[in-house]
């Protein structure tokens, strides 16, 4: 495929996707305030930290906390290890790395490379993707690794 084709084509398709991003109001209907109430419950990891929620918060809460709870028991029962604590902190991890990138954001602020590519580490999924994806898979699970 042609550079300048492929070029043309975002040109086209970038439009497109702000236009979808904007329609969904996202931004508006979900401040920072919101983002930092979720993330101060999912640290909680408790169901009594859902009563601080919005109704519509309340769903994404609950299916976050009993997908996770729903894995690690399944590792519990294939292998023995409670794996709870590590998913948890996993997804406390990039909860807090969002935050932190909210808060560039919302104030202008322009981080160093450095800074940048340290949160971004956490904020793009791939280490929760990794933890995920280490105990579903199973191999070298030990008390080591699970560490």
């Amino acid at each position: 495929m042609d550079f300048d084709m492929v070029q043309l084509l975002h040109q086209r398709e970038l439009p497109e996707i702000v236009r979808w991003w904007m329609d969904l109001g996202l931004v508006d209907k979900l401040g920072f305030d919101e983002l930092v109430l979720f993330t101060k419950a999912m640290q909680r990891w408790d169901l009594g930290a859902m009563d601080e929620l919005p109704e519509y918060m309340k769903i994404c809460y609950m299916a976050l906390y009993n997908t996770t709870n729903e894995i690690a028991y399944r590792i519990l029962k294939q292998h023995g290890w409670s794996i709870v604590e590590q998913l948890k902190r996993a997804w406390i991890d990039i909860l807090e790395a969002f935050i932190a990138e909210a808060k560039w954001f919302n104030c202008g602020y322009i981080p160093k490379l450095k800074e940048y590519l340290s949160n971004g580490v956490t904020s793009a999924g791939s280490f929760m993707a990794f933890v995920h994806s280490f105990f579903l898979l199973g191999h070298g699970l030990n008390k080591e690794t699970i560490s």
